[in-house]
């Protein structure tokens, strides 16, 4: 028999040694809307019964019934895209501030040719390998070898600065944490050789519609 999502969520809360609330994201059906979801994060979680539990949001206690938790799932877990052994600098482009997408993004400072592993999990669904030209200015941003990955909570990786021709993952691929994607080159919009790791997500916006 499958187990209600609670009984999770109430062992977690009971013994840490299973599973820690702070690494636990609860996900509820928000205002009774079928597919309106709303996410907590399991370190505002107050208090866990077998029917309900509650959490604190601005300041205030929120109760939320056991029947409006869809899932629980565990924080994703990001590992270094760059081998173990090999040397890295971290380093922030001037570049990502001038665009809100990739502002979070990281740089890891590589020689050409450093093999690039996957960060995390997922599903390969663009990939671009053609370019072998690179330089400072804006225009070549469209001239960036990369691999955009899609984890199963709908979240996006995109590993930019291939070498043309080096990416050896292609579309439709499930690949795991760990899994080779190629080999870092000069292509796009850079200073100096290195791999550029992103995540985004892209969420919907409700909208009505007029009549007439």
């Amino acid at each position: 028999m499958k187990r209600h999502p609670i009984d999770e969520l109430l062992r977690a809360f009971h013994d840490p040694t299973y599973k820690k609330l702070e690494d636990l994201k609860i996900v509820i059906r928000h205002r009774g809307a079928p597919n309106d979801e709303k996410e907590i994060d399991g370190r505002d979680v107050i208090e866990v019964r077998k029917n309900f539990f509650t959490y604190k949001s601005e300041g205030e206690e929120i109760y939320i019934p056991a029947h409006r938790i869809i899932r629980i799932f565990e924080k994703p877990k990001y590992t270094i895209p760059i081998p173990k052994g090999i040397q890295y600098k971290i380093a922030k482009s001037s570049f990502h501030e001038e665009d809100p997408k990739s502002y979070n993004a990281i740089d890891f400072l590589v020689p050409v040719g450093t093999p690039v592993i996957a960060s995390r999990s997922g599903k390969v669904i663009e990939v671009v390998s053609k370019w072998d030209e690179y330089g400072k200015e804006k225009e070549y941003e469209k001239k960036d070898n990369y691999i955009i990955i899609q984890h199963e909570d709908n979240t996006f990786a995109r590993y930019s600065h291939f070498g043309k021709g080096k990416i050896v993952v292609k579309e439709g691929d499930e690949i795991k944490q760990g899994d080779l994607l190629g080999y870092t080159g000069l292509s796009g919009r850079m200073k100096e050789p290195h791999l550029c790791f992103s995540v985004f997500k892209i969420e919907s916006i409700k909208i009505k519609f007029e009549e007439g």
